[in-house]
């Protein structure tokens, strides 16, 4: 059943970002898809909803149906100007399918990314209800180009049904051939790096990530996303943060030495190097002391996140060196929000000259092999 006008009014925006509301996605993909039916809409928002649909339990068999498709996408002529990705908003996009953006070899990838989105994001019939809601809605103040008896119509069955996936339209196939993967915008934000990882993965022997940047440029964010992805691993920089009886004058006027780097070369970096299991003991700045040990089995891919990870102590012993930064007002506004106006003066006047300090020293975003800029993510 649709939700009433007051329903509407009172339940659905939707909103994920300035211009990316799902009133303006459906909207913005009627102007550039005018071939668009009913399904197709439906589709739009069942997508937005729900992403994928279903659990991906084989990754080969779902390889297996990528490549076909992507063979297909090969040999059909498609707009020029279709994105990499595009926008379906709650956090997910379409990553289409084109030889332009993926080369045959690199198909492990997106698959990885759907698989991923696919097991991780979770919909639910009553926000599905919702968002169809604002579909009849915008057709009855003729929006979109729909009849919005059709449209209550078609929901209602629909719904009656439990919102089975939807197909694209005979005429949208013909007209579009629309060859893509729903995927979380946080993973394709990041798609040379998820490739670079799956490369040097591929080569049969452990590797090791570091994630350096600028605060608040979302290191432990994009960790937590490769962790999803791949399964491995996170080592945080906090955990090793140096203890107070190291914290002499003369130690804290050197660059990054802050971070009690020989402790984490022992416990971690060197059993990783040599395949053995990790055991440490996380640092707890605010109680001054060591928490109990911490174990993590070897794996076949690590990642290492937080500021000073590529201190020149031990930044010849990573395979990939990532840097985020991100504008001084974006950093700003998210460290507020995170750390509250009193931990942001600290951040302004101590944390953020330590770390740029380290980086101009040590020339750190010059030598990283990728780097993302997050402002706009």
């Amino acid at each position: 059943m649709l939700c009433s006008d007051s329903e509407y009014n009172k339940n659905v925006d939707f909103k994920e970002g300035t211009g990316n509301t799902l009133r303006n996605i459906l909207i913005s993909h009627c102007f550039k898809y005018p071939g668009m039916e009913l399904p197709d809409y439906i589709k739009l928002i069942y997508q937005n909803e729900f992403g994928g649909g279903h659990m991906i339990s084989d990754l080969s068999e779902s390889e297996r149906f990528l490549r076909t498709e992507f063979e297909t996408a090969s040999r059909e002529s498609r707009p020029e100007s279709l994105p990499f990705t595009e926008a379906i908003g709650n956090g997910l996009c379409r990553m289409h399918l084109s030889p332009s953006y993926i080369k045959p070899d690199e198909l492990s990838v997106p698959n990885l990314l759907f698989a991923a989105t696919a097991n991780t994001h979770q919909g639910s019939v009553s926000e599905f209800q919702k968002k169809a809601s604002l579909l009849h809605e915008l057709a009855a103040r003729k929006l979109l180009p729909l009849d919005k008896d059709s449209v209550k119509a078609y929901l209602e069955e629909y719904l009656s049904k439990g919102c089975p996936p939807v197909r694209h339209s005979e005429a949208y196939r013909e007209t579009y051939h629309p060859h893509y993967r729903v995927v979380k915008t946080a993973y394709a934000d990041y798609f040379p790096l998820f490739r670079a990882i799956q490369k040097l993965s591929s080569g049969g022997r452990p590797i090791i990530v570091a994630i350096d940047g600028r605060c608040a440029s979302g290191k432990s964010t994009l960790a937590d996303r490769l962790a999803e992805v791949f399964g491995c691993n996170v080592f945080h920089m906090d955990d090793f943060f140096l203890p107070s009886h190291m914290r002499t004058k003369e130690r804290l006027s050197r660059p990054g030495g802050n971070i009690d780097h020989e402790r984490f070369a022992k416990e971690v970096l060197t059993p990783l190097a040599e395949g053995r299991d990790v055991c440490f003991q996380p640092y707890d700045c605010a109680a001054g002391r060591l928490k109990p040990p911490v174990s993590m089995p070897a794996g076949p891919i690590s990642v290492v996140e937080g500021s000073y990870s590529h201190h020149p102590a031990f930044s010849d012993r990573f395979d990939l060196r990532v840097f985020l930064t991100c504008s001084s007002e974006a950093q700003k506004q998210r460290l507020l929000l995170r750390e509250g106006q009193n931990r942001l003066d600290r951040f302004i006047n101590e944390w953020i000259p330590m770390e740029e300090l380290y980086f101009r020293t040590f020339l750190i975003p010059e030598r990283c092999d990728l780097s993302f800029d997050t402002t706009a993510f």
